[in-house]
């Protein structure tokens, strides 16, 4: 029995779909997911369908289920090739948030970002969807920094210029946070050096003072 295994966006969906549970977190030492994983990649690869129960039948078979799993774990492989290096604990995100759902970046893609359905699911592989989530967050930013700028040029007139000196002063974003950090740091360390030179008169040009005798 000939059975296709390849990797797909679709296959994983279908995982997140049928276990509740992110892609991420898939355990490749446990048999049940990776028989769960198998069975969609076999659902959305193979003409015939087949239920759940009928190929956790064909799971018994260990040769079989030998078979499958490493070409499951060989197209895995391929796929990571493409991928950036991430930490061992994929558990988490960079933002100490729980790992994404890949049907929600899809969904997100799709919805928001405006991209074909069909091109995603069917023929983007996961190593390909950081670049459009990249590209899509970037667009965002830049979306929400135009109209910040807009708003700030239509509240000049009204405000007062020293309390609001830039687009930054009516709000500012998450992804701004370490720049204004970094920015106050520059100052408060700029502030000190100035504070050290000017009690060591290096500020104070003293021959162009004059010096007047009190009665």
């Amino acid at each position: 029995m000939k059975i296709k295994i390849k990797l797909t966006i679709e296959s994983i969906i279908k995982y997140e779909l049928l276990t509740g549970t992110p892609f991420h977190e898939i355990d490749y030492t446990d048999n049940q997911n990776m028989c769960d994983m198998l069975y969609c990649t076999v659902l959305c690869n193979n003409i015939d369908p087949i239920t759940r129960d009928e190929f956790k039948v064909l799971c018994e078979n260990e040769k079989m289920f030998s078979r499958m799993t490493k070409d499951l774990i060989r197209s895995i492989s391929i796929i990571q090739q493409f991928m950036p290096n991430v930490s061992s604990d994929t558990s988490e995100t960079r933002d100490g948030n729980k790992a994404a759902y890949i049907k929600d970046v899809v969904s997100t893609l799709i919805v928001s970002g405006g991209m074909d359905a069909e091109y995603i699911i069917k023929r983007m592989d996961l190593c390909d969807i950081q670049i459009y989530i990249d590209a899509y967050e970037k667009h965002k930013r830049e979306e929400m920094e135009s109209s910040r700028l807009w708003t700030f040029h239509n509240m000049r007139p009204h405000v007062d210029s020293k309390q609001i000196k830039s687009p930054r002063d009516i709000m500012h974003f998450p992804w701004e946070e370490e720049q204004i950090k970094k920015e106050a740091e520059l100052a408060m360390e700029r502030d000190k050096d100035d504070l050290e030179r000017f009690l060591k008169g290096e500020m104070i040009d003293l021959s162009r003072i004059t010096w007047t005798k009190s009665n």
